[in-house]
């Protein structure tokens, strides 16, 4: 297996010279003189010593648990926990906690809050999750934008609008999708649906070709049940996308129908496209010009499309 860090590492988390800074600002935010009682994880990545490869971090007042993602030999992700003190912070991550209002009660009872007010039934660290929280706080740090610490706040903490929306923990980890439609199943499902699936799930059910991409890793979940697999340069998506519309246009393919009146700005659209070609749009996404062409025309024979409700 190989360890693998921030994918663009521009100098997010600590590194070898803001160890000691870091340690600092972290002990404040968790103190009791600082902002420890709003404070439920400090998240970071820490460059390592000599050589030595990083380590994702996450502090809580509770302990600390270092943990490094991995690569496996097939391109399927895994963590490894390398150090834990006191409690792992991180240890209970399942999506399906605090899934009814019985147990949401329970937890908030069980942290001496009021589990009968429903404004103030929050919820302690203590009986919360934090699902797929190894791989979430890694691709947090993925990106070069990323802070050198990230703060992920109590259920009670607000700042000057409510809520903590973004929180690790499973409160708001989670919110209910619902489908309507033709086709849809009557019944409930305990998956933890993640934001990446709702995308392919809404165009597989328009009847769209299942088509597998990979990130720049390389890695994909879906390449051996796709109808076609195309590797696209991370990050030249808006490209691709601009030069299907392109083409969509240029074979006078394009037919509000029915939303025409309330679509505005065609005219707009068709004029940013026109600077997209097929032939312009390859170089940049790896992606061969016939191909895109192909991909566009494939959007006008789906049949038989879901008509949401």
């Amino acid at each position: 297996m190989n360890v693998h860090g921030p994918e663009r590492l521009a100098g997010q988390g600590l590194d070898s010279e803001q160890h000691d800074s870091g340690n600092r600002a972290i002990n404040d935010l968790l103190s009791d003189s600082g902002d420890g009682a709003q404070v439920d994880r400090v998240l970071t990545w820490r460059a390592g010593d000599d050589g030595e490869h990083g380590a994702y971090e996450a502090w809580a007042t509770r302990g600390l648990v270092r943990f490094r993602r991995l690569i496996a030999g097939d391109g399927t992700l895994q963590f490894e926990v390398i150090e834990v003190v006191g409690q792992n912070p991180l240890a209970n991550q399942d999506p399906l906690a605090l899934c009814t209002l019985d147990a949401e009660r329970a937890a908030a009872m069980a942290g001496g809050f009021d589990a009968d007010d429903h404004t103030r039934r929050f919820i302690a660290p203590e009986q919360q999750s934090y699902p797929f929280a190894y791989e979430r706080v890694a691709q947090l740090f993925d990106s070069p934008n990323a802070p050198d610490l990230a703060v992920s706040p109590r259920d009670w903490c607000s700042g000057s609008s409510p809520g903590t929306h973004g929180a690790l923990h499973v409160r708001q980890s989670r919110a209910p999708l619902w489908f309507s439609g033709p086709g849809v199943v009557v019944g409930t499902h305990d998956l933890a649906v993640r934001s990446i699936d709702i995308a392919p799930t809404c165009l597989a059910a328009l009847g769209f070709p299942l088509i597998a991409g990979e990130a720049a890793t390389r890695r994909t979940r879906t390449a051996q049940m796709a109808d076609r697999h195309h590797f696209i340069r991370p990050g030249t998506d808006a490209i691709l996308l601009m030069a299907m519309v392109h083409v969509l246009f240029d074979e006078d393919l394009v037919d509000l129908g029915a939303a025409a009146d309330l679509a505005d700005g065609l005219d707009t659209v068709r004029e940013l496209a026109a600077g997209f070609t097929p032939e312009d749009a390859a170089p940049a996404t790896g992606i061969a010009a016939d191909d895109i062409r192909a991909l566009a025309l494939s959007l006008i024979h789906i049949s038989e499309p879901t008509r949401p409700y």
